[in-house]
């Protein structure tokens, strides 16, 4: 028998309300796990950056076991598997995480790189005098270099935006068997609708997670490892949304 394809619609409208309800329902009976699994995932990570070899090959996994943890704490009991899930799918998450990467990397190319360049000339011998620390931190406060910093603000609607477009794209790849390039047009299509909604909530996910992150610290840093898990919770519940608003049906293909 043939494998059926699944086909997903684009959600009509994201539900704010039912998101927080359902990140709240999520955090509230997983932070435990939740807060394990954001531990470890985050040494191993740190292992995989310290072996470079790891980062290429085994970071982006990690990655993805880290973020679809909130989808499966919103969906029920989530288990510590979850930390390794990126790995069932190796060549497509590997795959996917690289595009993702190539494409934030050129965000940041676009709008850091004039900062960088006129912080390298404002640092030259022939400008300034001093160390490399001192002549570092007389052109960090040149105020046209200042100026070219604020630049990079302007990469974060973006970033928001291609985050929010996304959402669906590993649980597409991993739950659902999706190929690589498959799995990115129908996150992008499942996600057109809402792309505007997406963008503030991405935002809204972006101020929580700082908030999470300082109240964490204040806890001795342990803490963020039981503040962060509500953020992912959240971004979870909106995946949520999309794959079981956006399933239409299993079909098989017709015979050929």
């Amino acid at each position: 028998m043939e494998k059926p394809t699944k086909t997903f619609l684009p959600l009509s409208s994201l539900d704010f309300s039912l998101a927080f309800e359902d990140a709240g329902r999520g955090y509230g009976r997983n932070v435990a796990m939740a807060a394990l699994i954001l531990f470890v995932g985050s040494l191993l990570i740190f292992l995989s950056v310290v072996t470079v070899f790891g980062m290429v090959f085994a970071m982006p996994h990690l990655i993805v076991g880290m973020n679809l943890a909130g989808y499966y704490m919103v969906k029920g009991r989530v288990s510590f598997n979850v930390t390794f899930i990126g790995f069932k799918k190796y060549g497509r998450v590997i795959g996917a995480m690289h595009i993702v990467w190539a494409i934030f990397l050129a965000l940041t190319a676009v709008f850091s790189g004039p900062y960088y360049y006129h912080l390298i000339q404002a640092m030259s011998p022939e400008v300034v005098t001093g160390n490399w620390a001192e002549r570092f931190l007389s052109a960090s406060l040149n105020p046209e270099v200042q100026n070219w910093a604020s630049f990079q603000y302007l990469a974060y609607p973006f970033q928001f935006y291609l985050q929010g477009r996304l959402l669906p794209l590993f649980p597409l790849l991993i739950d659902e068997d999706m190929p690589v390039g498959e799995a990115f047009q129908t996150s992008w299509a499942m996600t057109a609708k809402t792309q505007w909604y997406l963008l503030l909530f991405m935002f809204l996910v972006a101020i929580l997670s700082l908030i999470a992150a300082v109240v964490g610290i204040i806890g001795l840093f342990v803490g963020m490892f039981f503040t962060l898990p509500f953020p992912m919770a959240l971004i979870g519940a909106a995946i949520k949304q999309f794959m079981e608003a956006g399933r239409v049906k299993d079909e098989f293909p017709p015979p050929t």
